[in-house]
């Protein structure tokens, strides 16, 4: 939209100069009268399209636009909330997050590698400290977490399991320095009743629209599974600890002394309906598998 916008605004520009051009030479009257219904033309359509486009542009900045930005690589590792429209709201949204941190668990048999999404959950009661801006766009809230959660982007700080042999293949988890936050985040606008709710899915490298459906769907799942909790412990990095929690998940789902039943699989979405292919979802939104074109 943007580009199409800035060619029109050349059309005009162009136009008006070849008409100026073109009104001051008067003695080739029939060449600029063609000029200026060419440019009386060009005009008339580029005009209105510029309309809608700028129609287009102020509803967009009068219509909410969430974001959750992840500020990890700091001493004080912390998420805000921020509104990027420019209409106020009738008082600052305090949205509820559902924080996960994700690890991959790796198949691999020869040069084949498959990976299915673990999601292992963040208590709310991590958070140290929130701050409210009082606003209701730009930053309005602000969650601090403990150092624990300290992540560099990249590979820097990738989680890495050993190899778990299962038979002629072996297993690996890799977990990711990030958090994934899940987010219903309920508004309304001045002068309405009316509540609106918007759904998202942010990491420290996008935001993505989500469905309730896909929302409910990681509380099925968060709750079937609250045995992955990533807990604190002393000064070990949370993405640890998470590493650790999913590698015990799969060593025991290959151990063949222990006791098994269906749930065993719920941790890799292995469910009936799959808790709505969450999982399968997620793929696409998380970084490419450092380990799939290097470790086979």
């Amino acid at each position: 939209m943007r580009i199409l916008k800035k060619f029109l605004q050349l059309i005009i520009i162009v136009a008006t100069v070849i008409l100026i051009f073109n009104i001051s030479d008067w003695n080739e009257g029939k060449s600029t009268a063609i000029v200026i219904s060419a440019v009386s033309l060009l005009i008339s359509v580029a005009s209105p399209l510029l309309s809608y486009l700028s129609y287009r542009r102020a509803v967009y900045d009068d219509y909410p636009s969430f974001n959750i930005v992840q500020n990890l690589w700091s001493k004080s590792p912390n998420y805000i909330l921020y509104n990027e429209s420019k209409k106020k709201l009738a008082e600052p949204p305090h949205p509820t997050y559902v924080m996960v941190i994700p690890s991959k668990v790796l198949s691999i048999d020869g040069d084949n590698v498959e990976s299915v999404v673990v999601l292992s959950p963040v208590s709310y009661e991590n958070v140290t400290e929130q701050t409210s801006s009082g606003k209701s766009i730009g930053s309005i809230e602000t969650s601090t977490l403990p150092i624990n959660f300290f992540a560099k982007k990249g590979e820097r700080n990738m989680v890495i399991s050993e190899n778990i042999p299962v038979d002629d293949f072996k297993m690996k988890v890799i977990t990711y320095p990030m958090l994934v936050i899940f987010s219903r985040i309920d508004y309304r606008f001045w002068g309405s009743s009316k509540i609106l709710s918007n759904f998202i899915v942010t990491t420290p490298v996008g935001k993505y629209e989500i469905s309730p459906n896909d929302y409910d769907s990681v509380f099925d799942y968060i709750t079937d599974n609250a045995d992955l909790e990533a807990k604190i412990k002393g000064d070990e990095s949370i993405y640890e600890s998470a590493n650790k929690i999913v590698t015990s998940h799969v060593k025991k789902l290959f151990d063949s002394s222990e006791e098994h039943s269906d749930k065993d699989l719920y941790f890799m979405g292995g469910k009936e309906g799959g808790y709505g292919f969450i999982l399968k979802k997620l793929q696409g939104i998380l970084p490419v598998d450092p380990l799939v074109n290097r470790d086979k």
